[in-house]
Parts: C-alpha cells; structure tokens; sequence
C-alpha cells in the first residue's frame, strides 16, 4: 500500500485542481467595467488628458452609432461610457466599448492626439504647400542615420565634379508616402517618436529664412551695414570661374553689385526646389555672410 500513496495523492490533487479550475472556468465579470479590467485594458476616465480626443478621432463612427448623435463630442463618449460600465448584461456591447471606453489607441495618428492634442504639428495634406513641405521636411532630415532605409528612398548616384542631384521631388513623396502609412500604423513608441519628427514641417522654407531663424541675418553681406566685408568678398572671388562661369549670376558688370545682386537673389530661393539645398546654399554662406 506504500507505493500507491503517490497515486492516490496525485489523484487527489487532480481532483482538487480540475475542481478550482471549474470553478475560475465558469467565473463571469459582474458588470462591463470589470470585463474591460479583467482583459487588461485601462479605463479611459483614469487616463485623463486628450484621451477622449484621441478615442473620437479614431472611432467616430461608433460613437455615433452608440450615443446617436451625428456630431457627438468627447464628452458625449464619456458619458456613453459612465453609464455603460455599471452595466450586468453588456455582451451585446462589450466589443465596441473595448474601443470607446479604454485606453487603447491603434494607430499612431491616434497615439499622437492623445499626447499633444491635435496632429497640428505634423504637414497638413490639405494645405497646397504640402509638396513644398514634404521635399522641405526631407532635405533637412535626411542625414539622420537610417532614414533614407526607414521611407525607403535610394538618392541617385553623384557624378564626380558635377553638381549634386537630390531628387527632392521624387524624394518627398516616398517621405508623404511613408507619413501616411505610419499614422494608420500601430503606436509603438519609437515610430511615434520617428513620425513627429520627420514629418513635421520645418519652421523656413527659403535660404533667408533659414539665415533669420539661425540668428544670422546680422551676418548678411546685403546688409548695409556690411558693405566693406561684402566689397571685401567680391575682390576675394571676382576672378575665379566659380563666380565668373556661375550660370546663376544675372548681371556681368563687374562690379561688386554683381555679387549682391546674386545674393539678393539666391536668398529667396526655396529649398524645396532642386539643388537649392546641396549647391546653392553651400556657395550663399559662403559669398554672402560674412564670419562670425
């Protein structure tokens, strides 16, 4: 009889075991609140901050099929939501308030309402400059490491001693491209991070516009208050077939207008047009700032 004791132990665990189990197995939540708690979720009244923002945006046709309301508003959602969750039979329900009444954004579009509010800060596809500002966005980022692999553009390749082709249009679209299929993307953090950063508009979008918003418009050759540096300037390059053969000078008098008629001109000049970036920029800071 010594060596069945284990059997008659284990079947007695088994018995207890396969009884607890029933026991959870047939254990029901006794209102929807616990329900929603019971499969993870956070409750979105805890959350507090733009969360019922967040939840109209990216479920508006739910809300509108439950609160029926053709326009409703966050505070139509919390309410549907507060006298839902005391709520003993909510199977008919327990799916779309898994959506409206937790804190569960699925789409980083989502994620970024939730944090800041609005998508305000990111290239609005309505504007017409949205191009501009795609083609913008895209040069001045495009250094960070891994981005080129990330909105999967491939530059064309440089010609030695020729001047440097950026393919900007093609490029901002693979950037617009990329932005697009990341808001309806799930929010994980660092994809969060990666689209408010690359696409958010910059703050200029010609050559002056950068100088001023670096501070720099005091350094500017046009400025009369310049005018022995920029005399000083043009004596420096008059001579050299970068300036002599440059196929954006407008004027050939040989004087020293020359050289601020061309900084005039290049400091309108919009990034997001070709080569203004890689070609322009580099000579203007170079023959229309003086040092600091």
């Amino acid at each position: 009889m010594a060596k069945l004791l284990p059997i008659f132990a284990i079947s007695a665990l088994s018995a207890v075991g396969f009884g607890g189990w029933y026991s959870f197995s047939v254990l029901r939540p006794k209102d929807l609140q616990q329900y929603l708690e019971w499969q993870g979720f956070e409750l979105a009244s805890k959350k507090g901050g733009y969360i019922w923002k967040a939840i109209l945006d990216e479920h508006k046709s739910i809300i509108v099929s439950r609160t029926k309301k053709l326009d409703p508003k966050e505070e139509d959602i919390e309410s549907w939501c507060s006298s839902h969750l005391p709520s003993t039979d909510y199977e008919s329900f327990k799916d779309d308030a898994s959506k409206i009444c937790v804190n569960n954004p699925q789409t980083v579009r989502a994620k970024i309402i939730q944090q800041d509010g609005n998508i305000d800060s990111l290239i609005n596809d309505s504007q017409e400059s949205k191009d501009k500002e795609y083609r913008i966005s895209y040069i001045f980022k495009k250094h960070i490491d891994g981005v080129l692999a990330l909105i999967g553009f491939i530059p064309p390749k440089q010609e030695l001693g020729q001047e440097i082709k950026e393919n900007i249009k093609d490029a901002g679209k693979a950037l617009e491209a990329w932005c697009k299929k990341s808001l309806a993307s799930k929010p994980e953090d660092v994809l969060v991070d990666n689209v408010k950063l690359l696409c958010s508009p910059t703050k200029f979008h010609t050559v002056k516009e950068l100088i001023e918003n670096q501070n720099e418009k005091n350094l500017l050759l046009t400025d009369g208050n310049n005018s022995s540096e920029l005399n000083a300037k043009y004596e420096e390059i008059k001579d050299k077939a970068s300036w002599t053969k440059d196929p954006d000078r407008s004027s050939f008098s040989m004087r020293v207008d020359d050289l601020k008629d061309w900084c005039e001109a290049m400091e309108k000049k919009e990034f997001s047009d070709e080569g203004i970036f890689s070609n322009i920029y580099p000579k203007f800071r170079f023959r229309c700032l003086k040092d600091k």
